[in-house]
């Protein structure tokens, strides 16, 4: 209950702050966007890595809502996103590579991008820090990354495609083979985002 408490005190905080720089033009939209998730693995003791991780590339996507706010070339733009995403690993134990297990690692959370981006045209660049909040999955701890991308305007609507940064990934509570891991996981995100001005 306490952790339900905090995230929505994070959602208040972050459209009350946005409220308050409100004195320039501005529009709402909604968004939409596919998502390819990479994880990466890797040991924390290089003398004690007991497994072998097998992973690919996962699908996702994501749904929410933005406030933007124009000033001139630039413009300012913070967001709200539910990101839904899953990746299952294949894990082997070094020692019998024919015992192949899975576990599911639900990564969903709720992401608030604040975006700044350049306009050139119909053109647009952008970065954004985005701060990350797991749903799902409480034993995962919130994170900060960042979104760098291009994007398109086209009428009411903006594509964007954007690479946003490895978040980590808390996995060494995990038991497998009844053996304790060691290792950091870290996921990427290649994101495919459309945009539309309501």
């Amino acid at each position: 209950m306490k952790n339900l408490i905090t995230k929505f005190c994070y959602i208040f905080l972050f459209f009350h702050f946005s409220e308050q720089i409100i004195a320039q033009p501005s529009s709402y939209g909604i968004s939409a966007g596919a998502h390819v998730s990479n994880i990466d693995i890797q040991p924390l003791d290089l003398t004690y890595d007991p497994f072998i991780f097998y992973s690919k590339p996962q699908n996702g996507y994501h749904i929410g809502v933005y406030r933007r706010i124009g000033l001139g070339l630039i413009y300012f733009q913070p967001q709200c996103w539910f990101t839904y995403l899953n990746q299952p690993l294949n894990i082997s134990n070094r020692l019998d590579v024919d015992s192949i297990f899975q576990v599911s690692m639900d990564l969903s959370h709720l992401d608030f991008p604040v975006e700044f981006g350049l306009k050139i045209g119909p053109l647009t660049a952008l970065y954004a820090p985005v701060f990350s909040i797991p749903i799902f999955d409480i034993s995962q701890s919130s994170n900060w990354s960042n979104q760098f991308g291009v994007g398109l305007k086209i009428f009411r609507f903006q594509l964007n495609l954007r690479y946003q940064s490895p978040i980590d990934i808390r996995f060494s509570d995990n038991f497998f083979d009844n053996l304790e891991t060691n290792y950091r996981a870290q996921a990427s995100q290649l994101i495919f985002s459309v945009f539309m001005k309501i």
